[in-house]
């Protein structure tokens, strides 16, 4: 309606227009007058079916109404909860109302109808009538109900009277089974039959009373006489009076023996725990498992303890019995009191074996941990060892080999030390083998201990061997320094004057010093060799010799350059060839000299600097 609203204001603007421009809006003047009239009949339709749906509203919340006042009287029984009249009228009001809604329903299916609404009930098609059909049902059934039970009430009457009857024929018999129930024997079976016959009496009446009860309510319900019920319940309570004191001598009693019995188990069950504990054989020892065997052997023996009031106790509980046995005719006596002698006896004999047996217990994970030390001790000084075995110089001196002699004695004799006490654990504790995790250990320490010797074995040969190779070439060494110094000495007694001959005799030394340069150089090779397989430390006087000897060869070497010089012509080229090939030979040596002094440690199988020192003697 807004849009055509707008659209026509907009047409009225355009009056203003042509007539031609009139013309061609002529179509949507008369669509707009159209849709006006159809909004209108539709409008006017609207209001009518709001008008029906109102009604339905109402009809329907009245008939939701009726329906529960109809429920309400279905809940209450119409004879019991409220008067017959009451509930007459009730039913007259509901008649009403269900006619109001008959006439009210045929209007709105009229309504519906006319306006094009219909009602589906249950996905089925329906109408108000049928609504009220149903409630009108529902009102039948509850009238025929107050006519049916309005005949079982007097039923009930009649059964009420029975009832009456049968509870005093109950309560006679329950007062005659009580009067038979007698005590044979002062025994726990035979009380705890009594008290079963008496709960049996008293479940009768419990039953009893709830029978009365439940005829005082049914006659409070119905408004009849409780004429009869008073009598029955001074019966029932004196009855249950006189089984109330029966049940608490005979509770009495069986509490007094139960209390015996528990007291009795109790201390026979810890007793025989501690003779078990004690005595038991241990598959498997270890560290913890002893400890275990402690916490567990200690917390029994602070039971132990405990006891002393549980067995005093149960020695009052048997002069209790004793007593009170004596005081009930034809009931024989039962040894209460030499069982307690008896018990208390034995209680201090397992108290102090489970003492010695706790005693030794501490000694020996005292004696345990003691060995775990000595095996940790052990453990890492081989560890120790065997890394400072892994290094490529594990000894300096042949101090070092005799000192780690020392220890491995001294931890040899630690093993030995474990073994033996690991026997007195084994004594101790009273077990046929040696402890199992004793013996892994100690088998590990014996491994450990093998595999140290085999290395220290393997390590000082090597370092023995290596002493004897560096005093040989130390030996050779200073042979060839000597000679040397021989040569040294020889080329200063020479004379200039001596002519050919000086030449002559230059030339000898010459080739001396050549040879002696070359066992220079194998000696250098040789100290190269060691060098793989020696610290640099052990070396180092070795290699102070060798740059001594090069030292002392290059100056030789000069000193026949300088004597040469004197004897011949410096233009001579057989000369300076000579001079040439000595200074080289001397560059050589140094280079040699030098890589010895810089090499770096390697590892290598000494077997082979042997052999190569042999080659080169």
């Amino acid at each position: 309606m807004t849009l055509l609203s707008e659209i026509e204001s907009k047409v009225a603007v355009s009056a203003s227009l042509t007539e031609t421009e009139l013309q061609a809006r002529l179509p949507l003047q008369q669509t707009i007058q159209s849709c006006t009239e159809r909004l209108q009949l539709l409008n006017h339709r609207l209001a009518g079916i709001t008008s029906v749906l109102g009604a339905l509203e109402h009809f329907l919340s009245s008939l939701h109404k009726l329906n529960d006042e109809v429920s309400i009287a279905d809940c209450i029984p119409p004879l019991t909860a409220a008067p017959a009249q009451d509930f007459t009228s009730r039913l007259a009001s509901i008649r009403e109302k269900l006619q109001q809604a008959t006439e009210e329903a045929a209007q709105i299916d009229y309504l519906l109808k006319d306006s094009g609404i219909s009602v589906s009930l249950d996905k089925k098609s329906g109408s108000c009538q049928d609504l009220v059909a149903k409630c009108a049902t529902k009102i039948s059934a509850l009238e025929m109900k107050g006519v049916q039970h309005s005949k079982e009430e007097e039923k009930r009457e009649r059964m009420l009277r029975k009832k009456k009857k049968a509870l005093q024929v109950t309560l006679n018999e329950v007062q005659r089974s009580m009067e038979k129930q007698g005590l044979k024997e002062a025994t726990l079976p035979a009380l705890q039959h009594r008290l079963r016959c008496l709960t049996d009496i008293e479940s009768k009446l419990a039953d009893v009373c709830s029978d009365i009860q439940n005829l005082r309510d049914t006659s409070a319900q119905m408004n009849t006489s409780e004429e009869g019920l008073r009598e029955l319940e001074v019966q029932w309570e004196d009855i249950h009076k006189t089984l109330s004191e029966s049940q608490e001598e005979c509770l009495s009693l069986t509490e007094l023996l139960k209390k015996f019995q528990t007291c009795r188990a109790h201390l026979n069950n810890t007793l025989q725990i501690s003779e078990q504990t004690i005595s038991e054989q241990v598959s498997y020892m270890g560290r913890e498992n002893l400890q275990r065997i402690i916490t567990r052997v200690n917390t029994i023996k602070s039971e132990l303890s405990a006891l002393g009031d549980g067995v005093e106790e149960f020695r009052a509980v048997c002069r209790q019995l004793h007593s009170r046995l004596k005081n009930i005719p034809d009931c024989p006596a039962a040894p209460f009191e030499s069982e307690a002698d008896a018990l208390m006896d034995r209680w201090l004999d397992v108290s102090e074996r489970t003492d010695c047996y706790f005693d030794n217990l501490q000694i020996g994970i005292s004696m345990w941990d003691k060995l775990l030390l000595l095996a940790r001790e052990v453990e890492i000084w081989t560890n120790n060892k065997l890394r400072t075995f892994a290094q490529p110089h594990p000894f300096q001196t042949e101090q070092d080999v005799i000192a780690m002699q020392e220890e491995l004695k001294t931890q040899e004799e630690n093993v030995e030390q474990f073994h033996h006490r690991s026997a007195e654990i084994k004594d101790i504790l009273h077990n046929s083998e040696l402890p199992t995790e004793l013996q892994v250990i100690e088998s590990h320490m014996r491994k450990r201990m093998e595999e140290v010797k085999e290395l220290f074995t393997e390590t000082s040969d090597v370092y023995r061997e290596l002493v004897a190779a560096k005093a040989q070439v130390t030996a050779r060494m200073t042979g060839c320094m000597s000679s040397v110094q021989m040569i040294k000495d020889a080329l200063r007694t020479l004379a200039a004057s001596e002519g050919a001959q000086l030449i002559q005799d230059i030339q000898v030394l010459s080739e001396k010093l050549q040879l002696e340069t070359e066992q220079a150089d194998t000696l250098m090779q040789q100290v190269t060799v060691l060098a793989n397989v020696a610290s640099p430390e052990s070396l180092l006087s070795l290699a102070e010799d060798g740059a001594q000897l090069q030292e002392n060869i290059s100056e030789v070497r000069n000193m026949i350059i300088l004597k040469k010089e004197e004897a011949e012509s410096l233009n001579n080229p057989q000369q300076a060839k000579y001079a040439q090939v000595t200074k080289s030979d001397d560059l050589h040596f140094q280079v040699t000299v030098q890589k010895i002094q810089d090499l770096p440690p390697e590892k290598h199988d000494f077997s082979n600097t042997q052999e190569q020192q042999d080659q080169s003697s």
